[in-house]
């Protein structure tokens, strides 16, 4: 298979109803009820060819996550004064915008 180079301009992402390209999640659904559950992510990227032209990439089945790496004790008697530091930190987290 050919490689598909895009040169990124810009990256954004918006949930849809799941297609033949999403990764099932669950089971019990029917195709007919697929409208009906959960939504999905979609990952877009707008950008130019190595031949300039202009295109829109829709990228099924990514499913963006968040990893925070904890490297301190996780003995219980240490845990409850770590875990109120941490969710403060997390929440100063939750509060940066990206511009």
């Amino acid at each position: 298979m050919d490689r598909f180079r895009v040169r990124l301009n810009c990256i954004d992402h918006y949930q849809a109803t799941p297609t033949r390209y999403d990764p099932q999640l669950r089971n019990d659904v029917r195709p007919s009820q697929a409208g009906k559950g959960p939504k999905v992510p979609v990952v877009r990227i707008f950008g130019s060819t190595e031949t300039g032209q202009k295109v829109c990439v829709h990228v099924h089945g990514a499913f963006p996550y968040l990893f925070v790496e904890y490297t301190e004790s996780l003995e219980p008697e240490d845990g409850e004064f770590e875990e109120k530091k941490h969710d403060g930190a997390l929440q100063k987290m939750q509060k940066v915008r990206c511009e």
